[in-house]
């Protein structure tokens, strides 16, 4: 505090936890079923755009948009092939 009372003004923090913004979701993909259970309730779709990027929903919520980048996308898949995420399975 400075002899007035007044503080200095802080520093403009950056947000390091928020994501880069990515583009809008294209309005012409087409979502394919992340299951071969016709009877299933609930699954995720997933599209591949032009723009190298992928896009996940799921049919309860096909407006809320998660959009990642191809690379990432194909690590996620090689790590679900490894087994790195058998954990999850049953929770």
């Amino acid at each position: 505090m400075s002899a007035r009372g007044h503080r200095p003004p802080r520093a403009r923090r950056r947000n390091l936890c928020r994501p880069p913004r990515l583009p809008h979701s294209p309005e012409n993909l087409t979502w394919q079923k992340a299951t071969d259970d016709e009877s299933a309730p609930e699954y995720i779709e997933v599209a591949f755009g032009d723009d190298d990027h992928v896009h996940l929903r799921t049919n309860t919520e096909p407006d809320n948009i998660v959009t990642t980048t191809r690379v990432k996308w194909d690590a996620f898949v090689l790590g679900v092939k490894a087994g790195e995420f058998d954990h999850f399975v049953g929770l």
